[in-house]
């Protein structure tokens, strides 16, 4: 008896998130009461409350970053305003945290775009992620550079270093270079399909270096944000480090996201996994990286909850 195809997915998934829960849960296993006491303690000293208000004004910052980008790219087909654009946004949060990929951020997009404008809006939305992934990538390819490169010194591991950071560049390529989906056979993308695809014709480089410019921005923000978190509960770890920890955390929830329908718990078992190696205060870094969490998603995942009711409301 053959199963079907999209058992055996489902059967991946759950396995994947067991796995995932498990290394999890040894990782929080060995972490110690003394250190939850201090975390908690530093959480409350008055003048760690203007560092967690500074984490807090760069989550606007970040989202509103996020808007002005989907801004731009959906210039090409409408006029949004920047409100409107921060409500699609903040709606797309929602969507994504409950799909794997976020999928459902793309799709939740539109739903503020006219009728005839949402399949374009749709490839503009994905061409959006595909800048904060790539962005990912060449950060995530860059951090695992140096981590080889400070650990080894064979040839091979120096071939593997080129290798990687050629893909980052591959990246960056088909990035700048969407259009180039139109080459593919017909086989691959059907015609129609390619009408559909005709947003990434007029979608100039301009545009596209805007866009990955902002998504930039904001991926420096998150590492800023992270620093600022690690800042507040003392712990001497150096900066690069800390870069080279984020990034690699990053990279590899992305990778998994593709996967699981949350990230939350994938995220915090990377940070824990890489960290360990230089500190012993293991729930520092686990309450530093839910706290990004909460701060980036979480909170904004709430006010995009309340778009949503309100759509549904006025039956848009």
């Amino acid at each position: 008896m053959r199963f079907p195809k999209h058992y055996l997915v489902y059967i991946a998934k759950i396995t994947i998130i067991c796995i995932v829960a498990l290394l999890l849960y040894k990782k929080l296993s060995t972490i110690d009461e003394e250190n939850i006491d201090t975390v908690v303690d530093l959480l409350s000293v008055r003048k760690n409350y203007s560092l967690l208000f500074l984490v807090l004004l760069l989550t606007l910052i970040n989202w509103f970053l996020e808007a002005l980008k989907w801004k731009r790219l959906i210039s090409i087909i409408e006029v949004v305003s920047l409100k409107k654009s921060l409500q699609a946004v903040l709606a797309g949060i929602v969507g994504g945290m409950v799909t794997p990929a976020r999928i459902g951020d793309f799709f939740s997009r539109i739903l503020f775009l006219n009728s005839g404008n949402k399949t374009s809006g749709l490839v503009a939305s994905l061409i959006g992620g595909w800048a904060q992934l790539v962005i990912t990538i060449v950060f995530g390819f860059f951090a695992l550079s140096l981590e080889i490169t400070f650990n080894s010194n064979r040839f091979i591991d120096f071939l593997l270093v080129f290798s990687i950071n050629l893909l980052g560049v591959c990246a960056v390529v088909l990035f700048f270079f969407p259009e180039l989906i139109f080459k593919l056979p017909d086989f691959i993308i059907i015609k129609k399909m390619k009408q559909k695809l005709n947003y990434l014709k007029e979608c100039n480089k301009l545009i596209l270096l805007h866009v990955l410019t902002i998504s930039f921005a904001r991926y420096v923000i998150f590492v800023i944000q992270f620093f600022i978190l690690i800042s507040i509960f003392e712990l001497n770890i150096p900066f690069i480090t800390i870069f080279t920890g984020i990034a690699l955390t990053f990279i590899s929830t992305a990778f998994l996201s593709y996967f699981l329908p949350i990230e939350l718990g994938t995220r915090e078992l990377f940070a824990l996994s890489y960290f360990e190696n230089y500190t012993d205060n293991l729930t520092a870094v686990l309450t530093s990286v839910f706290l990004l969490w909460v701060c980036n998603i979480a909170i904004p995942g709430l006010f995009g909850l309340v778009v949503f009711l309100r759509l549904k409301f006025n039956g848009k």
